[in-house]
């Protein structure tokens, strides 16, 4: 099952069609992994102090590995995390089921908002699959 899903704090669905568009022109496995439900993935910030605002955690809630693609940006810069603008965007290591990993927000200052997408690792062995944003 090509599990997909578009998840953030953002509110908008301009992913979601992104994802949709991707997944019906896609005829042939083109080497990218599937996305999973962003539920999977939950993103906290870990500090605010003056030193360590930018840590964030990221947990893999389900029960199969995933990696995430995530966008940091301030309030009303939203456009900065268009999917089309790859260089706003960073990958998390694989985070196994359960598991967690650090990341770093590329933001000025907090308060801090994301957008992200969460791929379904299962199976995939020695790069196989990658986890890329969608086609747009």
């Amino acid at each position: 099952m090509d599990r997909c899903a578009y998840s953030g704090n953002t509110g908008t669905n301009d992913a979601v069609a992104y994802i949709r568009a991707a997944k019906q022109k896609k005829t042939k496995d083109d080497g990218r992994a599937p996305y999973a439900d962003g539920k999977c993935a939950f993103l906290k910030q870990r500090s605010r102090s003056k030193i360590d605002w930018d840590y964030v955690t990221i947990k893999n809630r389900c029960n199969f590995p995933i990696q995430v693609l995530t966008c940091y940006y301030m309030k009303g810069e939203e456009g900065k995390c268009d999917p089309s603008r790859k260089s706003s965007w960073g990958t998390s290591d694989m985070i196994k089921a359960g598991g967690q990993t650090a990341g770093v927000s590329s933001t000025k200052s907090w308060p801090f908002l994301v957008k992200y997408f969460v791929c379904d690792m299962t199976a995939v062995k020695n790069h196989s699959k990658l986890c890329l944003l969608p086609k747009t």
